[in-house]
């Protein structure tokens, strides 16, 4: 299936990731995936209390897409540390500022790939993660010292 093989609302619809408000699939959500086929949903602590409710809600919507030409991304904002989206059973890895404070660039590069294990094999597709995050100065007077 080809961009150019989908209908104008087909193609609108792919456009858009929504949140879900709930731990359930409603027929809302059922309907943006059948009606509107959206391109996907993006996935939070609140809509699972633990790793079997995560994996039966991504497999859910897996399940209603499959009237749809292209597959939902299931996404996730994945980065370790204070930005940790994944039930308490999952080990959430230190941030990768941390990380590369103590073991360098190949710490995060291997952090990196276990978060991508864990999310795929939780059938995530997308990780909304930064490819490159800037570190935040403590004050306004240390960016101006920055700046000189």
């Amino acid at each position: 299936m080809e961009v150019k093989d989908l209908s104008i609302q087909e193609k609108i619809g792919q456009m858009m990731i929504l949140g879900i408000d709930s731990n359930k699939i409603t027929q809302d959500i059922k309907n943006m995936i059948q009606v509107y086929k959206i391109g996907g949903f993006i996935l939070y602590k609140k809509n699972f209390d633990n790793y079997n409710q995560m994996t039966t809600i991504i497999r859910q919507l897996k399940e209603i897409n499959k009237v749809n030409k292209i597959p939902l991304f299931i996404a996730i904002d994945q980065e370790g540390g204070r930005v940790n989206r994944m039930p308490k059973e999952i080990l959430n890895l230190p941030s990768a500022y941390l990380i590369a404070k103590n073991t360098g660039t190949e710490g995060v590069k291997k952090s990196a790939e276990i978060i991508g294990k864990i999310l795929k094999q939780s059938g995530y597709n997308l990780n909304f993660a930064p490819v490159l995050d800037i570190k935040r100065f403590p004050n306004k007077h240390a960016i101006r010292r920055q700046m000189l």
